[in-house]
């Protein structure tokens, strides 16, 4: 998977912009569900690239359990930018859920030579091909989730009803494993850390991937209420200049060892 956020919207918002900023931080409420995967985990690590943080905006991150629910957040008021599975946006659109802007890109998924979204199912099951799914218990983070969302599209691929004939729980992403081990659910969307863990990887094969349900994809995008960015823009642009910055740093070979360190605290 590519991590390096493709902050699209920082030069139209540049563009457009004539407010001046705030003389109080405006609070930026982030949220984030697996952690290294997604930026709100581990941004603050590096508060010294933040030029801004803590003047023109102040950065607080909150986790959620899936995407869908950091949507509700958005909705609730406890969250100003949520990350959100793009399916997930669109679902939510057509819903009536209008006053909300995409404004970053957060993960590509179906890249060649990145990694995907894995599937797993123990070795030990009869499960060989996507239509021995049926009759079977299939664990996604949440309804509504990017991983949520990869598995339908694989299983409508292979004409398999996701209603009637799978069962679909949800389950948090470090249980998962376990969860397959002892045969409580047949098949597990996995993503890193998670599926690099050998408690995971041991007795486990990869059926399909993000890669195969769907290809090369804009997995995770940032959203935000329409009057929350009219009414902050000037911190926002500051905020996205700033993940620029913490982006390309993470994303800089020459940091590797560092960026290890991060991940594995």
């Amino acid at each position: 998977m590519m991590l390096l956020a493709r902050i699209a919207a920082v030069a139209s918002l540049v563009l457009s912009m004539h407010a001046v900023a705030n003389a109080q931080p405006v609070t930026i409420k982030l949220s984030w569900v697996v952690p290294v995967t997604n930026w709100g985990s581990i941004v603050l690590e590096k508060k010294d690239l933040m030029q801004n943080n803590g003047k023109t905006y102040k950065l607080e991150v909150t986790h959620f359990r899936g995407t869908s629910e950091a949507l509700q957040g958005l909705a609730s008021g406890d969250l100003n930018i949520a990350d959100i599975s793009t399916t997930g946006f669109a679902v939510a659109y057509e819903n009536g859920v209008k006053d909300v802007s995409i404004i970053a890109g957060e993960l590509q998924d179906g890249i060649p030579e990145y990694y995907s979204t894995e599937f797993l199912v123990r070795n030990s099951s009869n499960i060989r091909t996507i239509p021995d799914l049926k009759g079977k218990t299939i664990a996604v983070s949440a309804r509504g989730s990017a991983n949520y969302m990869l598995l339908i599209a694989m299983l409508r691929k292979n004409n398999i009803d996701e209603r009637k004939d799978v069962n679909i729980v949800e389950a948090a992403a470090p249980t998962m494993g376990a969860m397959l081990k002892s045969g409580k659910v047949d098949l597990i969307a996995v993503t890193r850390p998670f599926s690099a863990q050998p408690e995971v990887r041991d007795g486990t094969s990869v059926l399909f991937t993000a890669a195969d349900a769907v290809g090369e994809c804009q997995s995770i995008v940032w959203v935000a209420k329409k009057t929350f960015i009219e009414k902050n823009r000037a911190a926002l642009i500051d905020f996205l200049a700033d993940m620029r910055r913490v982006a390309h740093w993470f994303s800089d070979p020459a940091n590797h060892a560092e960026v290890v360190k991060i991940a594995a605290k």
